[in-house]
């Protein structure tokens, strides 16, 4: 087991498994990330995960959970960044009268917590995403996430 782990250290995790257009990417992610304004686009200021610092924040902003009075129907978008990539497509598509909220934290699975937390920034978006999604009572929530698709059941 310890081999297989130095080997993979060794060759940078099997970069030979990659072809050269994949290797590329890989090593020119940033730029492909800041060129095509993927954080824009997914709304990273409604993310209690600071991606710049690695480190969980307090609060997102307002425009994130606050619902509009000029607009008729909301959706909810809650989970990881899973759930973060559905904005720019729902944004593109639903009616003009369509207000997307969203609690949408790298790497925080929805689940249904009891309290906030000062420490976990999990616990704290997921707190934060039902006090709103009570407060607001969207006509749709939806909740997506990385972990778990491939169980079965």
């Amino acid at each position: 087991m310890i081999a297989v782990g130095v080997a993979g250290h060794a060759t940078n995790g099997y970069a030979m498994r990659f072809g050269d257009k994949q290797r590329e990417f890989i090593a020119n992610f940033d730029d492909y990330f800041a060129k095509n304004k993927l954080l824009e686009k997914w709304r990273s200021e409604c993310n209690f995960y600071d991606l710049a610092s690695y480190y969980g924040v307090e609060a997102i902003a307002s425009e994130c959970y606050e619902k509009s009075p000029d607009k008729v129907k909301t959706v909810f978008l809650w989970g990881d960044s899973h759930a973060n990539q559905l904005y720019p497509g729902l944004k593109d598509n639903l009616p003009d009268d369509w207000q997307i909220l969203q609690v949408t934290s790298s790497g925080c699975a929805p689940w249904i917590v009891r309290a906030d937390s000062d420490v976990n920034f999990c616990q704290r978006a997921n707190w934060f995403a039902l006090e709103q999604i009570c407060k607001t009572r969207p006509n749709v929530v939806v909740l997506a996430q990385s972990i778990g698709h491939n169980l079965s059941i």
